[in-house]
């Protein structure tokens, strides 16, 4: 089975009251993933961050474990 990381973002409140809060985002990622025959390793939340940057502690901490890992295209 192949394995992947989930990185969960919003950015306002506001995202989050519309449907695309962080457990809405982590369910549907989840059973896409397990639809894909993926295993999740970890699920990584940056909540109330802006896209604007790069600079969000979880996006940094999952990039640097990604550095490690094999990449299957699949």
């Amino acid at each position: 089975m192949k394995n992947c990381f989930i990185y969960l973002r919003v950015s306002t409140e506001e995202q989050a009251k519309e449907g695309f809060s962080i457990e809405n985002q982590k369910r549907a990622c989840i059973e896409f993933a397990k639809s894909k025959g993926y295993h999740v390793k970890r699920v990584f939340i940056d909540d109330g961050k802006s896209a604007r940057t790069t600079d969000r502690a979880a996006l940094q901490e999952m990039l640097k474990l990604a550095k490690g890992q094999e990449v299957q295209n699949g």
